[in-house]
């Protein structure tokens, strides 16, 4: 028997792509979450400047992997070079190492890991650049942050803010 069905396709995000938060919602630049939201959420008080993403410790969550996930980049539309640059802040509890944030960009197939950070101390609001031409060049990508660990309760709380795909040197 015929089968019917809908899709939604939506468009990818234009190119530079930039993230502040203004909006103050995840759903304004439609980013999805991995397997759930988890304890990611926004905060209208701390950003460089406010507000920001984070990742909290509550509820108290063991053995977690929670990722928050950009919709597409239309990075296809770069000729040279694509960086991906972004702030980070870590207001940490116990210097455990354990509790991380990875970074990762699409690269039209699979997941490339960039960095992982982790909790071994304090992180004031640092901008972190990755030269990611070789993942994203002439295709359409995205990024994604991977808050995993041990137990929330070791931090307070990871924030993320200014998200940026473009076209230029880190």
């Amino acid at each position: 028997d015929p089968v019917t069905t809908s899709v939604t396709v939506s468009p990818a995000a234009t190119f530079p792509f930039e993230e502040d938060w203004t909006s103050g919602n995840f759903t304004a630049n439609n980013w999805t979450f991995d397997p759930s939201q988890g304890n990611w959420g926004m905060n209208s008080t701390t950003g460089n400047p406010a507000p920001s993403a984070r990742f909290g410790w509550s509820p108290s969550t063991t053995n977690y992997s929670y990722s928050l996930i950009s919709k597409d980049i239309a990075a296809n539309l770069a000729v040279s070079n694509v960086t991906l640059q972004f702030d980070i802040m870590l207001d940490n509890y116990t210097n455990t190492g354990a509790e991380q944030i990875k970074v990762y960009i699409w690269n039209g197939s699979s997941w490339v890991l960039l960095e992982t950070i982790a909790n071994t101390g304090d992180i004031p609001w640092t901008t972190k650049s990755y030269d990611v031409t070789a993942q994203a060049l002439g295709k359409t990508t995205k990024v994604r942050f991977e808050a995993t660990g041990a137990n929330t309760f070791d931090i307070d709380y990871w924030y993320l803010d200014n998200i940026k795909v473009f076209e230029g040197q880190p």
